[in-house]
């Protein structure tokens, strides 16, 4: 039987046995193969087996053939949906689609992205104590969350090809969790565990509470629910949903949960995420202004910046993370709406005028700095298809589109990193990505795909030297 409605899939899942979805969702999970799987495929069956999966005796038997059935039909959904994007607005507007659906569970994890997360939520400070109030709410400090989850991410990573003489089950075992809590204390490693897992009480709740774009239609090709719950009580032990998604969690899990449990939080997030950029500004010794310098060169409620470095590059903090439905369904319409006042903002509202003011006869350059990654790494496409939405949009000579690129915080620390080590100059790195973006044969999805031809190896930032210190296992 061919699945082809949202309404057949749901009713296939209800009528097999949650447990055995699950179970073949993990067996699907746990071979070890080169090629990439759709592992966003078995993560929708996960949702909708928490959703719409039997509450009663199944109806049949969920055999091999039938769970191909059902993740085939998931994973050719609506297949015009790409490619009508792909014959009416280019291939690069269709990758936009796979590049949200897909290349999160691709995100990289360094130590260091531990240590930022320490310098951003505890170190750094302002006006509300975010430290304090994830404490509150968790029973666990920031300290103690990222060295448990610094811990758990090391053995999660763990595949039995690279281990042949441990047996790897993707499971946390009890000894795991017994060393755990001798390391880091039974209550707070306990706290930990239940606080990253869902259990078959709780999972549909969860899924309900996750906000997408609300249409179901689009499930399949949005972020997993998962990346906050990376561990489910399942066959009375506990079970690490992929590693993948642990990757995920171990970058913004601090920043997601306290972005849905804190309503202050986003506010002081903003002002500790402009701080830190500004700690690489010092690394790197470069001359800059900050906002309150530049408004005395600029006239009375002028639009200003965050950062001018060597006069001529604007830099503009915006920490934040790609819409869903602009991400899914980009439309001109959605895409603008969901970035007119960040993105779209930063280089018509802001940096336009100011270049314009301060630097009119030279040449200027841009930098948006985003928390999470952004598909866009500079803002060609996004001025082709707003353009005609703001008047200033053809005075743009001194600042064009090309010149303005936009990065994720963590590739922001290894563009310091290669400037810090010698190896280029903030200047060189612009017109390099610049040239490079021009032709379709070297151009980068992704600003951190810049930074290939340069030796990344030697991590050396003075400020997070303090806090991977103090996360030493």
């Amino acid at each position: 039987m061919k699945l082809e409605t949202i309404e057949e899939l749901k009713r296939e899942i209800n009528s097999y046995e949650m447990v055995a979805l699950l179970k073949a969702c993990y067996n699907y999970f746990d071979i070890e193969i080169e090629k990439p799987k759709a592992l966003w495929v078995p993560l929708t069956i996960m949702k909708w087996t928490y959703l719409y999966g039997t509450r009663t005796k199944p109806v049949k038997p969920l055999t091999a053939k039938a769970f191909r059935t059902l993740f085939d039909a998931i994973m050719e959904f609506d297949p015009d949906h790409i490619s009508n994007y792909m014959k009416s607005q280019g291939i690069h507007r269709a990758f936009a689609i796979l590049h949200y659906q897909q290349f999160y569970l691709q995100t990289a994890v360094h130590k260091e992205r531990f240590s930022t997360q320490l310098k951003l939520y505890k170190i750094l400070k302002s006006r509300y104590d975010i430290s304090a109030s994830f404490k509150k709410k968790t029973g666990l400090s920031i300290t103690e969350f990222l060295k448990i989850l610094q811990c758990m991410w090391l053995y999660a990573q763990m595949k039995q090809s690279e281990f042949p003489n441990t047996k790897i089950t993707g499971y946390v075992s009890q000894p795991i969790l017994d060393s755990m809590s001798e390391i880091f204390g039974k209550i707070q490693t306990e706290r930990f565990i239940n606080l990253l897992m869902i259990t078959p009480l709780t999972a549909a709740k969860e899924a309900k509470k996750w906000k997408g774009t609300n249409a179901t239609k689009y499930e399949m090709m949005e972020h997993s629910f998962l990346t906050l719950f990376p561990f489910q009580w399942f066959e009375n032990s506990v079970r690490i949903v992929h590693p993948s998604v642990f990757n995920y969690t171990a970058n913004y899990y601090i920043y997601d949960y306290m972005k849905i449990n804190d309503p202050k939080f986003t506010t002081e997030f903003g002002a500790r995420f402009e701080k830190y950029i500004q700690l690489g500004l010092d690394e790197i010794n470069i001359n800059y202004k900050i906002e309150s310098e530049l408004k005395r060169s600029l006239p009375a409620k002028h639009k200003v910046i965050d950062f001018l470095i060597d006069d001529n590059i604007l830099l503009e903090c915006k920490a934040i993370e790609p819409k869903p439905l602009a991400s899914i369904n980009p439309t001109d319409d959605y895409v603008y709406s969901s970035y007119k006042d960040s993105l779209l903002k930063a280089y018509y509202a802001q940096m336009l005028p100011v270049s314009k003011f301060l630097n009119p006869d030279q040449e200027n350059w841009g930098i948006v700095i985003t928390h999470k990654h952004i598909f866009w790494s500079d803002y060609r496409e996004l001025y082709q298809f707003t353009k005609d939405r703001y008047a200033n949009s053809v005075d743009n000579i001194q600042l064009p589109p090309e010149n303005v690129v936009i990065m994720d915080i963590h590739t922001w620390d290894l563009v310091i990193n290669v400037i810090v080590t010698g190896q280029t100059t903030l200047p060189d790195l612009l017109k390099k990505a610049r040239d490079a973006n021009a032709n379709h044969l070297t151009r980068k999805a992704q600003f951190d795909m810049q930074l290939d031809d340069f030796d990344l190896r030697q991590f050396q930032l003075s400020y997070l030297a303090e806090e991977t210190e103090l996360l030493k296992l």
